[in-house]
């Protein structure tokens, strides 16, 4: 079941489209946003960064799973993309995930976000279990975590690095799915 549109009190979560592009670039080709982002860290191009909107649309199309567009509701501007994603490409864990453009940081989006994520991946998809990942420096995205409900894990080595690993369960979640 596609869980998308997602409604939260100042989101909306949406299928990525082509055009969505430009919009990523402001995060992908800001080296300290994607500081903490992928097995490198580094910025991207915007080339690469238009070649991973299409990979990220065609994983979605494959899998069902995958990254989607955040936009504020209020304005419609795109600040974001967040998703449930394998982790690594390939699993068995499945991965909630959440990027933010700079002038986005620390209102809470991420937290909405991931939020959102694990509704659906619990309702929608019928997972079991989600985990978070982060860098152990970055500690904006592990309270993100913990704000959004999630238990510590431990350590997992995933996309070339030992990273800190949260993790929630289906059956220990109480909140409502989010509105569609």
């Amino acid at each position: 079941m596609d869980p998308l549109p997602l409604t939260t009190s100042r989101l909306q979560i949406r299928a990525l489209r082509d055009e969505d592009a430009d919009a990523l670039y402001r995060i992908y080709g800001d080296p300290e946003a994607m500081r903490y982002v992928g097995s490198t860290g580094k910025a991207r191009t915007r080339e690469q960064t238009r070649k991973s909107v299409a990979g990220f649309i065609a994983d979605r199309a494959r899998h069902g799973l995958g990254l989607w567009a955040t936009d504020l509701r209020a304005s419609g501007e795109m600040i974001g993309m967040c998703g449930l994603i394998p982790v690594a490409g390939t699993g068995p864990d499945v991965e909630v995930v959440y990027v933010l453009e700079q002038p986005a940081w620390g209102r809470g989006y991420a937290t909405e976000m991931a939020r959102a994520c694990l509704d659906a991946g619990f309702a929608s998809f019928g997972l079991e279990r989600i985990i978070a990942l982060a860098y152990p420096a970055n500690g904006p995205s592990i309270r993100v975590m913990q704000k959004a409900g999630m238990h510590p894990a431990g350590t997992m080595h995933a996309h070339g690095h030992d990273l800190v690993c949260y993790e929630a369960f289906a059956d220990a979640r109480s909140g409502s799915e989010p509105s569609r």
